[in-house]
């Protein structure tokens, strides 16, 4: 499929969407912005085995030879050509293995609305995409991998990597924005201030009774109207940013791991590692070492 193509598909779709919805998914996607932090091209062996855990960001999978294995959700998951293959954050995945040889793209990223909350907290995409081989999906990963255009400020490159994004999210969002998009956008409304009290103070001590003065609402209600919503907790929702944090300055590498746990309101080293290991599956240090190797995993 063509590029005229592709955008004329996507035109279509949005013309058989509720007429309500129009406004709901342009206030969504006017704000999301993306924060890449690895793409590359990996030849994976039967050394990609891995068990029980958590990354604090997407993960996208674009196979292009041979074949692997995702478990999560209760299902699993063949990964090989004509497949696109997305983690959201925080998903807890039982495995993943290749039997045999699997060449793959792939891309670890972030995306965000408002007050830094990450996009797939609100809406739940499909994860598996049957995709035409050497198609448009398929190159817009290739392209974005190869011309490492996440990497630079010009322009014209900044543009590239928003709107190849924007273009590879959208069939996983479809099903998710037909469902619930004027709810997504009320928990934006409702609780926007509370994502920007938390966003500017990760590195104080941040308590529940705290955030119900920001929200002007009892501290158990807002526990039980934000877990309901978010599914997780008010102070889950604070360490899971913090960690998040943490992934990134840890992907920067210049900072120690007492550094980077004073800087994000953790007691002390010990207490960040300990929290991280819990969010994630790793401790810090293995992710460290993980993003330093290049490996894909």
């Amino acid at each position: 499929m063509d590029g005229l193509k592709y955008f004329m598909y996507i035109l279509q779709r949005q013309r058989t969407m509720p007429p309500s919805c129009c406004p709901v998914m342009k206030e969504i996607f006017s704000n999301l912005r993306f924060e890449i932090i690895r793409a590359g091209h990996a030849i994976c062996d039967r050394s990609w085995n891995y068990t029980t855990f958590k990354y604090p960001f997407c993960r996208l999978y674009c196979i292009t030879k041979g074949e692997g294995f995702v478990t999560h959700h209760g299902r699993r998951f063949r990964l090989g050509p004509n497949v696109l293959h997305l983690m959201p954050p925080h998903l807890p995945v039982d495995r993943q293995f290749c039997p045999c040889r699997m060449e793959v793209y792939y891309l670890h990223f972030s995306a965000f609305l408002p007050g830094h909350l990450d996009f797939f907290s609100l809406l739940k995409p499909c994860c598996h995409l049957n995709i035409e081989c050497g198609g448009m999906l398929e190159s817009l990963v290739k392209r974005l991998v190869e011309s490492k255009s996440f990497k630079s400020e010009a322009p014209e490159d900044l543009l590239l990597t928003d709107g190849s994004m924007r273009l590879l999210l959208e069939p996983f969002a479809r099903a998710a924005a037909r469902e619930d998009l004027k709810g997504s956008l009320s928990i934006l409304i409702r609780f926007k201030p509370l994502f920007d009290y938390i966003e500017g103070h990760l590195s104080s001590t941040i308590r529940l009774a705290e955030l119900g003065k920001v929200a002007g609402l009892h501290p158990t209600y807002l526990s039980n109207s934000f877990s309901r919503l978010l599914g997780v907790s008010p102070l889950q929702y604070v360490c899971r940013r913090r960690i998040e944090q943490a992934g990134a300055l840890l992907l920067e590498g210049r900072q120690s791991m007492a550094q980077i746990a004073e800087k994000l309101g953790f007691v002390d080293a010990f207490h960040f590692s300990k929290t991280f290991k819990k969010i994630t599956g790793h401790p810090p240090s293995s992710y460290r070492k993980w993003l330093a190797n290049g490996a894909e995993r």
